[in-house]
């Protein structure tokens, strides 16, 4: 199952931002066909039991979902994206479906808090960016207090393969407009982790960073980059 789910959200990210299929050959369809299939299976056994591998391999079906809901998003891949444009509404629709069994079973278990931090914080990316039609700006008042209130209650030194994506979390949490402890405890973030990662301040390194983990729209960008002028 999470092998499946992983294949399925990996070949799909190197083909929209390469252009590049796997090497076998294999269409991201059909490692997402058999992720389902494992998924559904998984999900049928009343005696299933709710761990991060399962919660893992929905969230990789929900954004992989969510890529193929963009059309915009394959233009490397140019047939693709004559595919895409005709199947991107069902792909939305099962991203959507696959977000709400995530809640379901995160409920399920007893909450958000039950479950590893890393697995939080990628919910809560998805959550902006599969509503990035609204801006960063709003997206980040909505979800600051539980970004925050998340990254407090993760040490950071015990995951620095999170650096990055707190990075990230932290540059959209920079991008509220109302002044708060937790907007500013963003800025602090994206100074610390600027410096662990070695990173040079500058416009065209965060954004090359951040462009790996999701798609920024057009319009967007200038949010991000009014935020990294900051820094500079």
């Amino acid at each position: 199952m999470l092998m499946y789910a992983t294949l399925a959200y990996s070949s799909s990210c190197i083909q929209w931002t390469r252009g590049i299929i796997t090497e076998d050959g294999r269409p991201p369809e059909y490692f997402i066909d058999k992720a389902l299939q494992a998924v559904r299976a998984r999900l049928s056994n009343p005696n299933r039991a709710v761990d991060t591998w399962l919660l893992i391999s929905i969230y990789a079906l929900a954004v992989t979902g969510m890529w193929h809901g963009i059309p915009q998003l394959w233009g490397k891949a140019p047939s693709k994206y004559r595919t895409v444009l005709k199947t991107a509404e069902n792909y939305r629709e099962a991203s959507r479906i696959h977000l709400r069994a995530l809640a379901v079973l995160v409920t399920e278990i007893g909450g958000s808090q039950k479950i590893e931090n890393c697995i939080r914080l990628a919910t809560l990316l998805f959550l902006q960016n599969v509503t990035q039609y609204q801006g960063f700006q709003i997206l980040a008042t909505i979800i600051l207090r539980q970004f925050d209130a998340t990254v407090l209650a993760t040490n950071v030194s015990e995951v620095p393969e999170d650096s990055e994506v707190l990075l990230w979390c932290s540059c959209m949490g920079g991008m509220a407009t109302e002044k708060s402890d937790e907007k500013q405890r963003c800025f602090e973030r994206i100074a610390s982790l600027t410096s662990s990662l070695s990173l040079q301040v500058r416009e065209s390194h965060i954004q090359e960073l951040l462009e790996k983990y999701f798609f920024i729209a057009e319009r967007q960008k200038d949010q991000l980059l009014d935020l990294v002028r900051g820094f500079t």
